[in-house]
């Protein structure tokens, strides 16, 4: 399929975007702000756990973005680690640890604004038949304070445009993010030897590794996430996930694999991209999402092993 060509909007709005921050220095701490600017320019929170009471119980393994530990913090866990591979953006590709930064703060944000909308009687309206980057990102800003405040407004300009708004009352399960880290090479090297990170293949031609050189101006950034028990994938549930994803702008264009969920909830949150990232594509929003086993499906999302 010819893939269309950006509007000057988006492509004004995706070049601004890779300056933008993506991290926030401020502690996680209660629900996020869910202000046009926050949707507009997502950053994750910092982590408030202490890195220094971290216990490494065991490895997870890593692919193409980053590794995972199982890990506890003091007395509180398990959780999951994700260290990014890159520091910081190596190539105009994309950059893994924004993308999944910006994933994780728009998730928590929008379920927020939807349980804050469905407390208030100001339900999230969301646009179900979006076409392309715009009105992706016109569902993405629906998420805010001011689009919940001018509900009315919206609607009226949605009956005049013939565009369909539908309420969304709940969100379905997303695993849950505790925030960023930053790791410094320091850090990483007092892992134990039997639990640091191997040499990773990710095909033919590409392996993966830390680089333990010491860079304090430029730590390593790692994500804290819950620690999902390994369970069968319902396709009904987790096309539930898919279409929540799809109808709030996000897409994948390379086919989320059924190792990356467990229990139904999707683990790994770089299998999705949101409006902001240059790697966001019309055409597969086009296609939507479907969870099917087996292959075969022109979608833009296919659960299989």
């Amino acid at each position: 399929m010819t893939q269309p060509i950006p509007t000057y909007e988006e492509r004004r709005w995706k070049a601004a975007a890779e300056r933008w921050p993506f991290r926030d220095d401020a502690l996680m701490e209660g629900p996020p702000s869910c202000t046009l600017r926050d949707l507009r320019r997502p950053r994750l929170r910092r982590c408030p756990f202490d890195p220094d009471t971290i216990t490494w119980l065991s490895r997870l393994g890593g692919g193409l973005d980053g590794y995972c530990w199982k890990v506890n913090f003091g007395d509180q866990g398990p959780f999951v680690l994700k260290l990014f591979w890159d520091r910081a953006r190596v190539t105009m590709a994309g950059f893994a640890a924004q993308k999944e930064c910006r994933n994780a703060a728009l998730l928590q944000m929008m379920a927020t604004a939807v349980e804050d909308g469905k407390a208030s009687g100001t339900p999230v309206l969301l646009n179900i038949r979006t076409a392309d980057w715009t009105d992706a990102m016109e569902n993405v800003e629906s998420f805010s304070v001011e689009a919940r405040q001018n509900a009315e407004g919206n609607l009226k300009q949605a009956a005049e445009m013939n565009i369909e708004l539908r309420p969304v009352l709940s969100v379905p399960r997303l695993r849950r993010c505790f925030g960023w880290l930053p790791l410094p090479a320091e850090f990483l090297k007092a892992i134990p030897r039997p639990l640091r990170v191997p040499a990773v293949r990710l095909d033919h031609k590409r392996t993966r590794w830390l680089d333990y050189s010491d860079d304090p101006e430029t730590p390593y950034t790692g994500i804290v996430y819950e620690y999902i028990e390994a369970g069968p994938n319902d396709p009904a549930v987790v096309q539930e996930v898919l279409d929540f994803l799809h109808l709030a702008g996000f897409v994948n264009a390379s086919g989320p694999r059924g190792c990356n969920w467990e229990s139904s909830v999707l683990l790994d949150l770089s299998d999705i991209v949101n409006p902001l990232q240059r790697s966001w594509s019309s055409v597969w929003h086009k296609r939507g999402m479907t969870a099917t086993q087996g292959s075969g499906v022109q979608s833009a999302f296919m659960l299989r092993d």
